[in-house]
């Protein structure tokens, strides 16, 4: 594997009352480096 390879895992979880999605980052050797929320689509364009 490269060195400068990054894994990102998406996940969804529930706290008391709504969802949150986080996103999880790992190196090429499956290490962990950091975790954030993950911010909703921007949908002020058009979808085709």
């Amino acid at each position: 594997m490269l060195p400068s390879i990054k894994y990102e895992l998406m996940v969804a979880g529930k706290n008391d009352k709504n969802y949150e999605q986080f996103e999880i980052l790992f190196d090429a050797d499956g290490n962990f480096e950091k975790i954030r929320k993950s911010l909703p689509p921007n949908y002020d364009h058009i979808l085709y």
